[in-house]
């Protein structure tokens, strides 16, 4: 059972990360949940710069962010 309880969470976060991104839920977000990244932050981040810079792709940014984590991090 916690095989379906994990599966249940990372469907979850796919669709709200989709929705923040305004795009449909995709195999790169759910690579991104099983590799641990934190992708509900990156979201929130790429959905707020948008507003922000109008023009600026959600989808492509988030993926940035998603890619280079490690070095945002450190």
């Amino acid at each position: 059972m916690p095989y379906f309880a994990k599966l249940q969470e990372v469907a979850a976060k796919a669709v709200e990360v989709a929705r923040r991104l305004r795009t449909n839920v995709n195999n790169f977000i759910y690579q991104q949940i099983w590799k641990g990244v934190n992708i509900v932050c990156w979201a929130v981040a790429a959905e707020e710069v948008s507003h922000d810079q109008p023009g600026q792709s959600r989808a492509k940014y988030f993926a940035w962010l998603c890619v280079n984590e490690k070095r945002l991090t450190s």
